[in-house]
């Protein structure tokens, strides 16, 4: 995991083969004490982390919840669901509920929340990594981090948060190349619809 400071603020990101090996990790921990039969990613995020878990843990339903509960990056605000689960799909079903992050908990609890009320048999959570700060652990995670998370396929919004931090092109594209490990083609791609 890369790591820069910023302005006062540490932006972190993972490469494919951390999230691939941090996914592998979490999947055994999740293995070794629950046999869930329906996953539910949560939107953006979790949905490529749930669905790495989904194929290592062999669960062949998998549902999505769309919601958010960020404007940008490090400004929280309350969460908003766009898109709930049929109740179908998690009523008397053992659940797991993934997301790439836990921050707060607040989208993780809202979730969870959402997910009894439909009836589940048993709910869980896991997350790729959670914030120190987090107020609500999730039952299984692989790391903990300080800072903020940028994922690989996250490198429009890592792109336009430098950027809009530090108001230099070529030092963002540095920040984000060298410091971070985005490709350089994709940098220069986006950087320059800002220009």
């Amino acid at each position: 995991m890369l790591s820069v400071e910023v302005e006062g603020t540490t932006y972190l990101s993972l490469s494919w083969a951390e999230v691939e090996e941090y996914t592998s990790d979490l999947a055994e921990r999740i293995h070794s004490t629950y046999k869930p039969d329906t996953l539910l990613a949560v939107m953006k995020g979790g949905a490529v982390i749930g669905v790495l878990v989904a194929d290592r843990l062999s669960i062949s339903r998998v549902y999505t919840v769309n919601l958010r509960s960020y404007e940008k990056v490090g400004l929280r605000g309350g969460v908003e669901v766009y898109q709930k689960p049929s109740k179908e799909s998690v009523v008397a079903k053992r659940v797991l509920i993934v997301d790439d992050i836990v921050d707060s908990g607040q989208s993780l609890t809202t979730v969870i929340q959402l997910t009894r009320e439909y009836g589940a048999k048993e709910v869980r959570s896991a997350t790729l990594l959670i914030k120190e700060s987090a107020e609500c652990i999730p039952d299984y995670y692989s790391h903990r981090v300080r800072g903020w998370v940028f994922y690989p396929w996250e490198v429009r919004e890592a792109c336009e948060e430098i950027y809009a931090k530090i108001g230099d092109v070529e030092r963002a594209k540095k920040i984000l190349t060298a410091g971070l490990g985005f490709p350089q083609r994709e940098v220069d791609r986006i950087l320059a619809k800002v220009m």
